[in-house]
């Protein structure tokens, strides 16, 4: 995937989300998500198994994001090492949609 695929698949999700986190894991989706319940969803944008690869992606895509108003990363750049070793690191985007508004007649 590019770097402009990437760029792409995190400003679809950030432009229809009230808030948004970009981060990295080791662990599963789903265990990953659990760890943010101020969040209901997560999307994977990538994946390596090169851990390296997805630290220098995150804090690109970290440093990128980081003004926009419904960004919760506290931080620019990277959030720091991933302690878990896995044989698949995922950047990913943690975030809550946006509801859709009702039209009215």
């Amino acid at each position: 995937m590019t770097k402009k695929e990437v760029i792409s698949k995190i400003t679809s999700i950030a432009l229809t989300s009230t808030k948004f986190k970009i981060g990295e894991t080791g662990m599963t989706l789903k265990q990953r998500l659990s760890l943010y319940p101020e969040f209901s969803k997560i999307k994977q944008i990538t994946f390596s198994r090169n851990k390296s690869i997805i630290d220098k992606l995150e804090s690109e895509m970290n440093t990128r994001f980081f003004n926009w108003k419904n960004n919760s990363n506290k931080r620019q750049g990277s959030a720091g090492e991933m302690a878990i070793n896995s044989n698949k690191y995922i950047l990913y985007v943690v975030y809550v949609q946006k509801r859709k508004k009702l039209k009215t007649v």
